[in-house]
């Protein structure tokens, strides 16, 4: 029997052998994560500086006052929108349970 050489003696097939088309392997499907609740997303936000000097004179924590705030009025100008916020975020059994004791 005749071995085949290791490598090929031909420079043109030695070539072409290098430049063989990879073989594409397909990325695994994303896994789509449900969000974690009561995590807080970064985002930019434009506000007026009277409005931003209003929160921030009291020091540190003005960042958790504004979200208080905007979430005293996303609840008072639309109760059902709120209810899917907290949803959203996992808090609506935790409301009902103290619903259910009082």
């Amino acid at each position: 029997m005749r071995r085949t050489p290791r490598r090929p003696a031909n420079p043109l097939d030695a070539a072409e052998a290098l430049f063989k088309p990879a073989k594409k392997v397909a990325p695994p499907p994303a896994v789509e994560r449900r969000a974690l609740p009561n995590v807080k997303e970064q985002v930019s936000l434009k506000l007026d500086s009277d409005v931003l000097a209003y929160f921030q004179a009291e020091g540190p924590g003005w960042q958790e006052r504004i979200n208080d705030a905007l979430r005293a009025a996303a609840a008072h100008a639309a109760p059902v929108q709120a209810q899917r916020i907290d949803e959203a975020i996992g808090l609506s059994h935790h409301r009902q349970s103290f619903r259910t004791m009082s």
